[in-house]
């Protein structure tokens, strides 16, 4: 590790004041694990993931894993770091807060605060694997601590449920209780963020374990309603009434409905039976069709009903124009050309002689050719504008609309369709 990237880390974990979560694929210099010593003399809770060649260096540098094992009787906490192998790269979390990372590989230094995406997802790992079966080098009789929150977010001024429990310790002291027994649980009123740690000692070690409970407001529910759109085969928005929740689709079309939950302990997605964050899915309605989103914290509760409204197919769609699909998305004509037919018709039955294959294809092949030209022309694109179906149902719409201008109740109507067709 260059001599620059070890100021850095230094310099970022010198400013913790509660908690510090480390990786290293690597060996930590001595610099580094110095300064781990004297954090822990403060009081900062260390989880260190130690990388996958640790474990293997018994023989080789028996004086690092000693260094290594030190910082656990000193108070740190001793995690194989399986979630992060094989990646090179050294990372470190403080105060649950921010995260810096450093590519091995390529030097690069890189830094994460708590409202990026990428902060969300190292700290989603830092949680995986610390369990005290997962702990590196345990011995018997070692200090074994659990501590756990009720909730793992909680709204402000809630209170909130923090058990532990301990063992092979003569004393324990709690954050914000000084000493405490064995196990137990306390009830903690959140007005912040919070960090709560645990310290506990014998005659031979010492074991710092921290919890992060974050402050959040009230559980939210994102979603957003689409349909396939035949012409682009892409999923496309659709308009929401008044933010009511209420959408419309043509009948046949495929509807996707995505979600999202943030600041929520337990979600649930009816009819869907999902406890997703996070999810979508696809389906085709019939009628009217209802999706419920519930989401909790504690004892608040939030909830989102979508009505997904089945309408028939347009009317100049269905009834009166019959648009060619191919023109529709690529503007080719496809042509039913009646001698093509007879010509595949007589091909199979083996009665055409090369000469009359030749003959019609000399003949026929350039009809498609001479439409695409022709529609090419400025002349057919003038004519193509003024009478276009979506002009056509411009005209008719504010004919309508003039003719009802005296009713209301008439209009509104009116606007609501014409929302949902366009």
């Amino acid at each position: 590790m260059h001599d620059q990237h070890i100021f850095e880390i230094k310099e970022f974990t010198a400013k913790a004041t509660h908690s510090l979560r480390l990786y290293s694929s690597e060996k930590l210099p001595q610099k580094l694990l110095d300064q781990l010593t004297e954090l822990l003399e403060r009081r900062i809770s260390i989880d260190l993931f130690v990388g996958e060649t640790v474990p293997r260096k018994r023989e080789s540098e028996p004086f690092y894993l000693y260094k290594i094992i030190g910082l656990s009787r000193d108070g740190a906490n001793l995690y194989q770091g399986t979630q992060f192998f094989g990646n090179r790269l050294f990372l470190c979390q403080r105060d649950f807060d921010q995260i810096i990372r450093i590519d091995i590989a390529t030097g690069g230094v890189d830094f994460f605060s708590s409202d990026v995406e990428e902060y969300k997802i190292f700290s989603g790992l830092f949680e995986l694997n610390t369990s005290p079966e997962d702990e590196v080098n345990r011995e018997s009789g070692d200090i074994i601590i659990e501590l756990a929150a009720e909730n793992k977010i909680a709204l402000k001024n809630s209170n909130v449920s923090i058990s532990w429990s301990v063992e092979n310790a003569i004393g324990r002291e709690l954050s914000g209780l000084a000493a405490v027994e064995d196990s137990g649980t306390e009830q903690f009123l959140i007005t912040e963020n919070r960090i709560i740690k645990l310290f506990a000692w014998n005659q031979h070690s010492k074991k710092i374990k921290s919890i992060f409970i974050p402050v959040v407001e009230r559980p939210q529910i994102f979603y957003d309603v689409q349909f396939l759109n035949l012409s682009s085969n892409k999923f496309v928005s659709l308009p929401e009434e008044s933010g009511r929740g209420v959408f419309g689709v043509s009948k046949g079309n495929k509807v996707r409905v995505l979600w999202e939950v943030r600041n929520a302990e337990d979600v649930k997605v009816e009819p869907f039976d999902s406890n997703d964050h996070t999810g979508q899915v696809e389906f085709y309605p019939e009628g009217q069709y209802q999706l419920d989103i519930t989401a909790s914290l504690q004892m608040t509760t939030e909830s989102k009903r979508i009505l997904i409204q089945e309408f028939p197919v347009p009317v100049f769609k269905d009834a009166l124009v019959d648009i060619n699909p191919q023109f529709s998305k690529k503007e080719r004509f496809v042509i039913d050309y009646a001698r093509l037919r007879a010509y595949q018709f007589l091909e199979k039955r083996d009665v055409l002689s090369y000469s009359n294959v030749s003959d019609f294809w000399n003949e026929g092949s350039p009809s498609s050719e001479q439409i695409e030209e022709m529609i090419k022309s400025q002349t057919f694109k003038r004519f193509y504008n003024e009478h276009s179906i979506e002009k056509l149902n411009k005209s008719i719409g504010e004919r309508i609309k003039s003719y009802f201008r005296n009713e209301p109740a008439v209009l509104t109507l009116i606007k609501s369709m014409q929302k949902y067709y366009e």
